[in-house]
């Protein structure tokens, strides 16, 4: 699929920018690599890979840039276009990579059972340069998890910034992990070590609330099903959030409303709640008290006494829309209830 022949070649060096009066060869070829790397960026753009062939190919001064930059290779990991590539084509962009940090997105079979045709190259990515891997997120489509998949995920992660693994289309909390050895007290979660984490969501692998590198997260997206007083009681171990959503607590005891920490989250500009049932909502906004303006996005089941549930959720939502009308001009408020 890459391979250029010599007649593509020469053709390809007579038409050199620096033979050309376009516009763009006046620019420094350090703004053309900052280019190719926004090209390159899979969360953000399509096709990064075929753009990223392409543009190599318009002529030797690109080519060489592109070619001799690993980085831009590096984050060409996406599943769905490695798939639609031959084999020689998947190995020859992670050659490209040399020993560059390593962007990877896409979807993943949960097992080998059924596997999809990228599944096997992402697995031995995961297990041969976890250490490498700077953002991941990935989308497993088949459970049960095999468990012995993702073993590498408790190695320390040095250069890890952003990680997200959850599975398609599931709402609720489930026990990915039919056995209960993974990520136990003495083989943490990244073994405890993610200096540079910053961006964490994940559904199915448990790891504990007191885990060192939640403490520098700025993007937290839980799924566990554990009490409210845990979550606050982590929460105060993140003072660098800036999002915060979560999703699907199973437990829905009260707790004793003494007994609950308040939390400042003095850099939360936005709280999510999804499938959240509405007393532990109430919870929530009654104890965690983000910054001025801080959005608040929420859908929830309510208990089986409605109004109760409402009387006691109007106080602590006052006071969150108060907080946000004071440091925002709004045009529209909407408000759904469906019982």
């Amino acid at each position: 699929m890459e391979s250029v022949n010599t007649t593509q070649n020469q053709r390809l060096g007579s038409e050199s920018p620096s033979q050309t009066n376009s516009p763009i060869t006046t620019l420094h070829h350090d703004i053309h690599r900052e280019i190719f790397l926004s090209n390159a960026n899979i969360f953000a753009e399509k096709k990064c890979l075929e753009t990223t062939r392409l543009s190599s190919q318009v002529c030797h001064t690109w080519r060489s840039h592109i070619l001799n930059s690993p980085t831009i290779w590096g984050r060409l990991l996406e599943l769905s276009a490695l798939e639609r590539c031959t084999e020689q084509w998947r190995e020859e962009v992670l050659r490209r990579s040399g020993d560059s940090l390593l962007w990877i997105y896409g979807h993943a079979s949960g097992s080998f059972t059924y596997p999809r045709i990228g599944t096997k190259f992402f697995y031995r990515i995961l297990n041969t340069y976890w250490e490498r891997i700077e953002h991941l997120s990935m989308t497993t489509m088949d459970l049960p998890i095999d468990e012995e998949l993702w073993q590498p995920l408790l190695r320390p992660a040095p250069f890890l910034q952003s990680f997200s693994v959850v599975p398609l289309g599931l709402r609720r909390v489930v026990n990915h992990f039919p056995a209960s050895n993974f990520n136990t007290p003495s083989s943490p979660l990244f073994s405890d070590h993610a200096p540079v984490l910053r961006k964490f969501c994940t559904n199915g692998f448990a790891f504990s609330l007191t885990s060192p590198w939640l403490a520098d997260l700025c993007n937290l997206h839980l799924f566990h099903p554990v009490s409210v007083s845990e979550i606050l009681n982590a929460l105060r171990s993140t003072p660098f959030l800036t999002t915060l959503a979560i999703s699907g607590t199973a437990e829905r005891s009260l707790d004793s409303e003494s007994s609950l920490p308040s939390v400042i989250l003095a850099n939360l500009t936005s709280l999510t709640f999804t499938d959240i049932w509405l007393p532990h909502v109430t919870k929530f906004i009654t104890h965690i008290r983000p910054t001025n303006g801080c959005s608040l996005f929420c859908t929830s089941e309510f208990s089986s006494n409605v109004n109760e549930d409402l009387r006691a959720l109007s106080r602590p939502l006052s006071r969150w829309f108060q907080s946000y009308l004071r440091n925002n001009h709004v045009t529209n408020i909407r408000l759904d209830l469906g019982i």
